[in-house]
């Protein structure tokens, strides 16, 4: 079975400064040298050929998923994993789960997830953010027209809760970026017809694959 995925880049304040300059029937993508601007050069971890393959990667990413949103075909999936496979062997993060970088608001760029997809095929949001904070989890899709829906929960890193002997390297370096969460509610605003609390609606985990400090990262939800 897929895991459904999550494509979320830069915090949703930085998003909306350069996402005004995007036009979407454009050969000219006048975001790519601003993202160049914003993200070289970084505090990475690495030689330079590292930092260098990262812009490069990160721009192809970000121009695979602005030119799919809402969509999620086969082809698509696989040209955008085959990036992210390539992007994570060099994520400079370790330990992503507890990392400070994760604790922020994250403007949502691409996903795999039916139900999130609905919402932009139809029109009904355009903007989806994750928060993450300590031990606090929230997302939220505000509708066009007025309202929205959002869940909320707590967090925690997988590894604070994980041993690990010699032999089991693997499964704790699996832990070090997994976090697990559990929603304890739902929310359904419709505006003038009344706003609807819902009851837990499930927990699993999430690995973040890939996380840098130029405010980019890459999830995986279970």
């Amino acid at each position: 079975m897929n895991r459904e995925l999550f494509v979320i880049l830069l915090p949703t304040l930085l998003l909306r400064v350069f996402s005004l300059s995007i036009l979407s029937n454009s050969v000219v993508k006048p975001w790519q040298s601003f993202l160049s601007q914003l993200l070289p050069n970084s505090n990475l971890n690495g030689s330079k050929a590292d930092v260098d393959a990262r812009q490069r990667l990160k721009l192809q990413l970000f121009e695979e998923c602005r030119s799919n949103v809402g969509k999620n075909d086969e082809r698509v999936r696989e040209r955008i994993e085959s990036i992210i496979g390539d992007l994570a062997v060099l994520n400079p993060t370790r330990g992503t789960a507890t990392s400070p970088l994760l604790l922020r608001k994250w403007t949502l760029e691409w996903t795999t997830e039916k139900e999130i997809n609905f919402f932009i095929q139809t029109g009904i949001s355009n903007t989806i953010t994750q928060t993450l904070s300590k031990g606090y989890l929230e997302n939220n899709i505000p509708f066009v027209k007025g309202g929205g829906f959002g869940v909320s929960g707590s967090i925690r890193p997988a590894s604070n809760y994980f041993t690990s002997d010699d032999d089991k390297d693997q499964e704790f370096l699996l832990c070090s970026c997994r976090t697990e969460f559990q929603f304890i509610n739902a929310k359904l605003d419709l505006g003038k017809w009344g706003i609807y609390n819902f009851p837990p609606v499930g927990k699993g985990w999430f690995d973040t694959i890939y996380l840098d400090d130029g405010k980019f990262a890459v999830i995986s939800y279970c």
